[in-house]
């Protein structure tokens, strides 16, 4: 009889560190995911065709993700944003990412690393003669 009372004793607390376990795995793993539309309408800064998304609240140092679903193609990088909105920084570290139409990545950046707490992300056209058409898709500053 004892002996079966350890035992239950024992499965129990093993299945209450499981769970614990697993509740706190998601807890960390959850960034700032939801997805929000973009749409990168060009404009010219000096040689260059650019835009922006809107920044947003970064709260974990996992990868930002974009999904392109229309238009030109374009390079992106990762941007800090500064809390009022005047000026961006780039935390890519020298990675930048093609996008096409259908296409979509996970992108690297160093935004929490460097202290800064809003992400955007900036595309540059590909090609000055697509300067009319936009992009269109959706992004989000942490992922899973």
């Amino acid at each position: 009889m004892r002996k079966k009372g350890k035992t239950r004793i024992i499965a129990i607390a093993a299945i209450l560190m499981t769970v614990g376990t697993a509740t706190l795995m998601t807890a960390n793993a959850a960034g700032n995911i939801q997805n929000t539309d973009f749409e990168y309408t060009w404009t010219q800064e000096d040689d260059k065709w650019t835009d922006m998304t809107v920044g947003r609240a970064k709260w974990d140092y996992s990868s930002a993700m974009m999904a392109c679903r229309t238009g030109p193609n374009y390079v992106a990088k990762v941007y800090a944003q500064y809390i009022d909105g005047s000026l961006y920084v780039d935390c890519s570290r020298g990675h930048s990412y093609a996008f096409t139409a259908n296409s979509s990545t996970y992108m690297l950046n160093w935004v929490r690393e460097e202290g800064f707490g809003l992400c955007a992300i900036g595309g540059e056209l590909s090609s000055a003669s697509n300067k009319n058409i936009s992009a269109t898709g959706f992004w989000s500053p942490d992922s899973i």
